[in-house]
């Protein structure tokens, strides 16, 4: 029996320069842009594939590096998050809010997945508008935190909330789509707060939970990438509910 021990990992400046040629050939250069870039591991890649075509057992599985592109919404970027990928119901994928996603997946033999994702259709309004300040949007997300961050949150997974630390760590400005009225879907501005939820186990060690997600009420070793932890609507000051939509 052979031994494959190819190593299917690829630098993420070298997948970006696959991903960026990739959209030159589409002519979307200007309408998507990058917004996340993610290693993964799965059990397909070519050399896999091959693998086992030959009768190669115990194919090793091929790290990849995953790029998402998310098109520009009245030229402006548009936020992704962790709670967007996993969809209006925090559960269902096919639920997702958003306006087309371009997912790429790259090894050492190049792009071996492409994804083009259309969930709705946007109807822009070319208004001007003007949104408002991260002071307010902080003021906004502060607000929130004190009313849904509390020791009930975390009794549930036997945690202590005041060992609880949240850490804000990224904060953007960009476009998002929500759910309207009468099935729409509308494209506003949002400011995006981006951290996790940490705290000190009884043997000292920092791990982190979720409180809403795909991860919620996991205990985890490692920080979630891209995780919102606070959308606000940067026309109303409003919090955005990621788990309905609005």
């Amino acid at each position: 029996m052979q031994e494959n021990n190819t190593s299917s990992a690829v630098s993420e400046d070298v997948a970006m320069q696959l991903g960026t040629e990739i959209l030159r050939e589409l002519g979307l250069t200007d309408m998507f842009s990058l917004s996340a870039i993610r290693r993964t591991s799965s059990e397909y890649t070519l050399v896999a594939s091959l693998a086992n075509q030959m009768g190669i057992v115990n194919a090793p599985a091929g790290e990849r590096v995953e790029l998402i592109y998310m098109k520009n919404i009245g030229g402006q970027k548009q936020t992704f998050s962790q709670q967007i990928e996993d969809g209006t119901t925090a559960r269902e994928y096919d639920e997702t809010v958003f306006w087309e996603m371009i997912k790429m997946y790259f090894d050492n033999d190049g792009l071996v997945e492409f994804v083009w994702q259309q969930p709705c259709s946007v109807t822009l309004d070319t208004k001007k508008i003007q949104p408002i300040s991260l002071e307010k949007a902080v003021n906004a997300m502060s607000q929130f935190m004190e009313v849904s961050q509390n020791r009930y949150t975390y009794a549930p997974l036997g945690i202590d909330s005041k060992k609880v630390t949240i850490r804000i760590d990224n904060i953007e400005l960009g476009m998002t789509c929500i759910i309207g009225p009468d099935e729409t879907y509308l494209a506003i501005p949002v400011w995006e707060f981006y951290g996790n939820i940490e705290y000190i186990n009884e043997d000292g060690d920092v791990k982190y939970t979720a409180v809403s997600g795909s991860n919620e009420g996991q205990i985890l070793d490692e920080p979630v990438a891209y995780n919102s932890l606070c959308t606000v609507n940067a026309l109303t000051g409003k919090r955005i509910d990621r788990s309905l939509g609005y």
